[in-house]
């Protein structure tokens, strides 16, 4: 058995929510951490909403916050400090997004 399945990405489950249901279900797999659904918000009729509760309480879903921790944000700033005085001084900085 899996221990759980945790999704934190800003994109779809890698398998569909029915197959996580059921595999909760049937014991194959002990739980899921959602932290972000394909369609949002969710709906009245959604899947996670109408499965059995036995399996939904085995899954937990968040309003895209578990990637936000205090060791996240030092890390983050940590970072953004590191590139700042990069860039100061002259060299690339270590990360670059393009917006």
């Amino acid at each position: 058995m899996y221990e759980s399945i945790p999704n934190t990405e800003n994109r779809p489950l890698c398998y569909p929510l029915c197959y996580v249901i059921e595999a909760i279900a049937c014991c194959h797999l002990a739980g899921a951490g959602l932290d972000v659904l394909d369609h949002e918000p969710v709906q009245k009729d959604h899947i996670l909403l109408t499965a059995p509760e036995e399996v939904r309480r085995k899954i937990i879903f968040t309003p895209h916050i578990a990637g936000v921790t205090a060791d996240a944000f030092v890390r983050t700033y940590d970072l953004i400090l590191k590139n700042i005085l990069r860039v100061q001084n002259g060299e690339a900085p270590l990360s670059c997004v393009s917006i």
